[in-house]
C-alpha cells in the first residue's frame, strides 16, 4: 500500500517538473525573441505614434482653416437660431391666441343728445377663429345689452350701436369701450389655406325718397366672389361727409350663392347732401357649416 502511494506521489511530482520545464522553455524562447527584435519593435512603435500625431496635426489644421473661413457664419449662428429658425409668434399662437383688438371708434350725432357709435375690432390671429363671443358696448354712461359676434382668422369687423342718449355736451368726443366675455376660440385646421369671404360692390347710388318715413336709401349690387354661397351676409353702410361719419345702418342678404350678384337696399331716416360718400362692408361666417350653401 505504501509503495503504491509513493509511486503516485512520484508520478505527480515528475509531471509538475515537466510542466515547469516546458513553461520555462517558452519563457526563454519569448525572451530571446524580444531581445532579438527589441530595436525593430521600438522603431515600429515610434512610427505608429508619429503617424497618429501627424493625423491629429492635419485634422487640427484643417479644422482651424475651416473655422477661420466660416467665422462670420459661426458668430451669427446663435442670433439666427433664436430669431430666424423658429417663428416664435406662430408657436405662441398655436398654444394660445392673442386677445381681440379694439381699433378705432367714432361717434355720430343723430340729433341733440342722441348718438350712433361704430367701432372696428380685429382678430390678430391667423390660426384662431372666434366662433362666438358676447360683448357689451359702453359709451357716455350707456351700457348696451349683451350681443354676440364672431371673428374669422385675421378678420377686421365692424360693430355699431344706434340711438344712445347722453346729456353730456362732450359725449361725441368720448371713447367707445367694448367688453368681451365668453370668447369661444377654435383652432383652424390648415390655416395656411384659409381664405376670408370675398365680396365686391358696384353701382352704388344714393336716392332721396319722398312721402315716406325713411328719407334716403342706398342701393348697390353685391357680388359673391367667395369659394361658396352663404345663407346670411350682413352688409353695413357708413355714410360720410367731409370724412366724418353722419349715418350708419345695415341689412342682411339671405341665400347669396357663389358668383351671384344681387341688389341691396339700405334705408335711412335722414337726408344726405350731394357730397355724401358711402362705404359698404360685407361680413359672413364662412367657418360656420350651418351658414354654408351647397353649390
Amino acid at each position: 500500500m505504501k509503495n503504491v502511494m509513493f509511486d503516485r506521489i512520484t508520478t505527480v511530482m515528475v509531471n509538475k517538473i515537466e510542466e515547469t520545464k516546458q513553461f520555462s522553455d517558452r519563457q526563454l524562447s519569448f525572451s530571446y525573441w524580444w531581445f532579438s527584435h527589441k530595436k525593430l519593435l521600438r522603431k515600429i512603435i515610434v512610427f505608429v505614434l508619429l503617424g497618429i500625431n501627424v493625423v491629429l496635426y492635419v485634422y487640427t489644421i484643417v479644422f482651424l482653416i475651416n473655422y477661420l473661413a466660416n467665422l462670420n457664419k459661426y458668430d451669427s449662428w446663435p442670433s439666427k437660431t433664436i430669431t430666424g429658425s423658429v417663428d416664435w409668434k406662430s408657436v405662441h399662437q398655436l398654444i394660445k391666441p392673442d386677445n381681440i383688438l379694439i381699433k378705432e371708434s367714432e361717434a355720430i350725432i343723430v340729433s341733440p343728445g342722441i348718438f350712433d357709435v361704430l367701432t372696428w375690432i380685429e382678430n390678430p390671429n391667423e390660426q384662431w377663429y372666434v366662433s362666438s363671443a358676447s360683448y357689451t358696448l359702453r359709451f357716455a354712461g350707456n351700457i348696451t345689452a349683451k350681443k354676440n359676434v364672431y371673428l374669422l382668422p385675421g378678420e377686421k369687423s365692424l360693430l355699431f350701436e344706434q340711438n344712445l342718449s347722453s346729456t353730456d355736451i362732450d359725449a361725441a368726443t368720448e371713447k367707445v369701450h367694448i367688453v368681451f366675455e365668453d370668447i369661444d376660440w377654435q383652432l383652424v385646421k390648415e390655416a395656411q389655406n384659409y381664405q376670408l369671404p370675398d365680396f365686391a360692390f358696384s353701382n352704388t347710388k344714393i336716392e332721396a325718397l319722398t312721402n315716406q318715413i325713411t328719407k334716403t336709401r342706398i342701393t348697390a349690387d353685391i357680388t359673391n366672389r367667395s369659394l361658396s354661397g352663404y345663407r346670411n351676409v350682413s352688409v353695413i353702410a357708413v355714410v360720410r361727409e367731409g370724412g366724418l361719419p353722419i349715418a350708419i345702418n345695415s341689412t342682411t342678404t339671405p341665400d347669396l350663392r357663389l358668383n351671384e350678384t344681387r341688389q341691396i337696399d339700405i334705408r335711412f331716416i335722414k337726408s344726405f347732401s350731394e357730397t355724401a360718400e358711402v362705404e359698404l362692408y360685407a361680413f359672413t361666417d364662412n367657418l360656420n357649416n350651418s351658414n354654408i350653401l351647397a353649390n
